[in-house]
């Protein structure tokens, strides 16, 4: 075991202490591995990167907290040190993103075998990317922000036990990773700072999410295929169970970026509080998405603050539709909901701009309550990003169907509550839709 105070790490939480928390992993790996230890105390750092066979280690009440200036933060070129200012456009209208951010706090890249552990406490130090604020909703300085941890092709990869907060961007993105376990951690960021997701595995395999509690404004756990590592391939064989999710965007969430397949993930006994939307679809790009299961999912969302925050209250919500007037995409596939437990202020909702594009769902024991929670008008239907109009003025539904085909609904129940049954025009809207099943 090292420690970073064998090589002048002091935890004053003022100094800087980048070099001698790099110096201890560098070491650690010339050592062919082993345990690097953050004692108790409070250590700011700048960015650090990880390497191979390394365990980097947190001791109750330690905590590693990032610089107070984002120019210090260490960037990936030259190129990549221009940032977007946003106080003209802001990222719920702007949000295009390859996958690569331009600068890095907590990083590895083309290593094997590298474990965070231990019960401290990993800090992103979220004020510094403080933009505009709004009712509800903070604006980020510029867009895309720092990751909290970014890590590029690691394989045999364990992030246990540790707790993450006040990330100014995702908090965990892994990319290309592969025998991936993400156990019992928290992510505690601020659920007004936009754009902070959870977990991001964005073209991933071989994943296990498990025992996690998840605060995130933005979506808690999201699956990508970004456009700038599509060499990396599907996103495929995940497993996410037994987590809380706590968040004002989605809880579980596919897309945007969407460039490759999603296949072949088993997601259970999942709680979701809070959110704008429970369960997400979102395809816009060419890949597809197939053979998906949701099971005993309880499922609470309400509607945010109209036009910041994607999403109008729906717990399930499946769309395939164009970002761009020339884009192409994909088709969603054999997806099931077993056991699922909806209250909401919007039902589910299945849309997409083709014919068949969307097939082959199903519905089994699934509980819906429509439910008057926040002030907003229980209107819209919420396509973003796409092709203009991106906000449809659409009545909320108990199911709403469009151009989908093979949709069986069985043993469903719901309930409208009084004060909403004046929102509902129809209980059911099933348009260009071939094959809908229902068996209540």
């Amino acid at each position: 075991m090292i420690s970073i105070l064998d090589y002048g790490a002091i935890p004053d939480g003022k100094t800087n202490n980048q070099y001698a928390i790099q110096k201890a992993i560098d070491t650690c790996y010339e050592h062919h591995g082993g345990q690097v230890l953050v004692p108790a105390g409070h250590f700011k750092t700048g960015s650090i990167i990880l390497k191979s066979h390394v365990h980097l280690f947190l001791a109750k009440e330690a905590i590693l907290e990032g610089i107070d200036k984002i120019d210090e933060y260490m960037h990936f070129s030259a190129l990549a040190s221009k940032s977007l200012n946003l106080d003209a456009t802001p990222t719920w209208e702007n949000c295009e993103y390859t996958g690569r951010p331009s600068q890095f706090f907590i990083y590895a890249n083309n290593e094997d075998d590298i474990e965070i552990s231990g019960e401290g406490i990993i800090d992103g130090n979220e004020a510094i990317f403080y933009g505009n604020k709004h009712e509800g909703f903070i604006e980020g300085s510029y867009y895309p922000r720092i990751p909290l941890i970014f890590f590029e092709h690691v394989t045999n990869l364990k992030i246990k036990d540790i707790t993450f907060q006040k990330s100014g961007f995702w908090t965990i993105h892994i990319v290309g990773c592969e025998h991936v376990l993400i156990d019992g951690i928290r992510i505690l960021n601020n659920l007004e700072l936009a754009n902070c997701d959870g977990i991001d595995p964005d073209h991933c395999k071989h994943v296990e999410i498990k025992n996690c509690h998840i605060e995130a404004a933005d979506d808690a756990i999201v699956f990508k295929n970004t456009e700038g590592t599509a060499m990396y391939g599907a996103c495929e064989d995940i497993h996410v169970h037994d987590c809380e999710l706590i968040t004002t965007s989605a809880g579980i969430k596919f897309g945007t970026e969407s460039v490759s397949d999603f296949h072949h993930m088993y997601i259970h006994d999942i709680m979701i509080k809070k959110a704008s939307r429970g369960i997400s679809f979102q395809l816009r790009d060419g890949g597809n998405i197939q053979n998906i299961r949701f099971e005993n999912i309880d499922i609470e969302v309400e509607r945010h603050k109209p036009g910041l925050w994607w999403g109008t209250g729906e717990p399930i919500f499946i769309s395939a539709v164009k970002r761009h007037e020339d884009g192409i995409v994909g088709e969603i596939n054999n997806i099931s909901f077993t056991n699922i437990n909806m209250v909401g202020e919007n039902g589910v909702v299945i849309y997409c701009d083709c014919p068949d594009q969307i097939r082959n769902i199903a519905f089994n024991r699934c509980h819906l309550q429509l439910k008057n929670v926040s002030p907003y008008p229980k209107v819209g239907l919420d396509l973003r990003p796409a092709v203009a109009p991106e906000i449809l003025k659409e009545e909320a539904h108990v199911f709403k169907v469009k151009h989908a085909k093979n949709i069986k609904v069985k043993d469903f129940f719901y309930k409208i509550d009084d004060d909403m049954k004046s929102a509902i025009t129809a209980d059911f809207d099933v348009t260009l839709t071939k094959n809908f099943e229902l068996d209540m």
